[in-house]
């Protein structure tokens, strides 16, 4: 090979060597961009939730300030001002998520595909796990389980000894395990997070049943059911504003025409449910969402807040309208 063949054999080597680096690098780069791109979305999506949980503490702090419907004192809600958490008249007994809802920021807050969703659920509508688990009944009514009812009565008062605070340490046991269906149940009607009455305006049918355990007391739990959610917009919301009036306002709602069984039925809920309960206890999901060109990135993030009773007025600067019980950043 001639020297002038030689250097053209090496400068095409080099040529070849440099265009194989040039592809690795850019691979390279590439990878990193899009790893960029992806912790970027993803800080984004994150920050989007704990705004998310902020934007929903300011909400339920604003409507706490709220005077209630005057047009339409009948209506005791689980707290003031709570018209938007009021569910659709043909979900309020068939959906799951009745009470939950869902708030998304205006279109002007997001650009392309960035949004938040966020959850808020009144843990005061649903009954306390610490009263529940001490009834085997009630557990049994609520789960349809009886061997799921036994095992939640000795977890509590034989495995653990102490008082349940988050409702996951039960799903290791072994009736959870085989059924996972009743988590849902489970989770619908009881909360461990609220000690205190629940509004009987807000107490779903299952939950009266569990608690009055009577044949008699099912059938007039069905009729105030039927007339709650066939009342018209003409016709009288079935809402109790008050223990003294309470069984005559059901009565009247369901047309029954005798107080006394309605009356009997209230005494048997009367250690679990109250009237006109301005609840103070919610849980809220936020979901931040960050898009990218192929795929979006989400991140939620799970709060259990508490009003603050100290703070007369939390809409004013330096008023604190919530406090932190619980904060999980579920990824």
């Amino acid at each position: 090979m001639t020297s002038r063949g030689s250097v053209l054999a090496i400068a095409l080597w080099v040529i070849a060597a440099l265009a194989a680096a040039a592809v690795a690098v850019s691979s390279y780069l590439s990878t990193e961009t899009r790893l960029a791109r992806y912790v970027l979305a993803r800080a984004q999506a994150r920050a989007w939730a704990k705004a998310g949980i902020l934007l929903a503490m300011q909400r339920l702090a604003h409507d706490a300030l709220q005077p209630e419907d005057a047009s339409q004192p009948e209506l005791t809600y689980d707290w003031l001002g709570d018209d938007w958490a009021v569910p659709p008249d043909d979900a309020r007994q068939t959906d799951p998520s009745r009470w939950r809802v869902e708030m998304i920021p205006t279109p002007g807050a997001v650009s392309g595909t960035n949004r938040v969703v966020i959850t808020v659920k009144d843990e005061e509508r649903l009954l306390p796990l610490s009263k529940a688990l001490l009834d085997a009944e009630i557990l049994t009514s609520l789960l349809e389980d009886p061997e799921a009812a036994q095992a939640l009565i000795e977890y509590q008062g034989n495995i653990k000894n102490a008082k349940v605070v988050v409702l996951e340490e039960l799903w290791a046991l072994p009736p959870f395990q085989a059924r996972p269906e009743l988590k849902a149940m489970f989770e619908e009607h009881v909360s461990p997070y609220a000690e205190g009455p629940v509004n009987i305006n807000t107490l779903s049918p299952e939950a009266w049943k569990a608690i009055a355990q009577d044949s008699a007391a099912n059938a007039l739990i069905d009729a105030l059911t039927q007339a709650r959610d066939g009342a018209g917009a003409a016709a009288s919301p079935c809402h109790a504003t008050s223990k003294t009036t309470a069984a005559q306002e059901l009565a009247d709602c369901a047309r029954l025409g005798d107080v006394m069984p309605v009356s009997q039925l209230l005494n048997s809920l009367d250690a679990v449910v109250g009237f006109d309960v301005q609840s103070s206890t919610f849980s809220i999901i936020a979901e931040g969402v960050a898009g990218l060109s192929k795929t979006d990135v989400r991140y939620s993030i799970k709060a259990i807040v508490q009003r603050n009773a100290s703070s007369v007025n939390p809409m004013t600067v330096g008023g604190v309208p919530f406090r932190v019980m619980a904060w999980r950043e579920l990824r």
